[in-house]
């Protein structure tokens, strides 16, 4: 959060560096706060939605993670039930493997954007 904010900073006040800081700080708080729930992984999608229309390379980020929620929150709630779908999502290796891939999503977006240069 510190070096996102700081980064933020560096850069006075701009909207893409301002959507891109809010799109790592809602994942990271997402990945790695304590007592969240499966639902607070929709805090990043609207960022991360508006970001992947300024650069077309976060557009799978963006499908990964909203398919990614989607699945979390059926596995919470199994409405409708479909009993294939149950076995297939109960996966423990899905599981995490898919945790596995958010966190390497949300550390190559906060390399990226620690990475991005001031533009003088």
């Amino acid at each position: 959060l510190i070096s996102t904010l700081w980064k933020l900073l560096k850069h006075k006040i701009d909207p893409y560096m301002t959507l891109y800081s809010a799109t790592i700080i809602s994942f990271a708080s997402f990945l790695f706060m304590t007592r969240l729930h499966e639902r607070h992984l929709g805090s990043v999608l609207p960022f991360l939605l508006l970001l992947s229309v300024k650069e077309k390379k976060f557009i799978p980020i963006f499908l990964f993670v909203s398919i990614f929620h989607l699945a979390n929150l059926y596995h919470d709630w199994w409405l409708p039930r479909i009993d294939s779908m149950v076995k297939f999502i109960s996966q423990p290796m899905l599981i995490n493997g898919g945790v596995l891939i958010l966190l390497a999503l949300f550390f190559y977006l906060l390399t990226s954007f620690l990475s991005i240069r001031k533009n003088v």
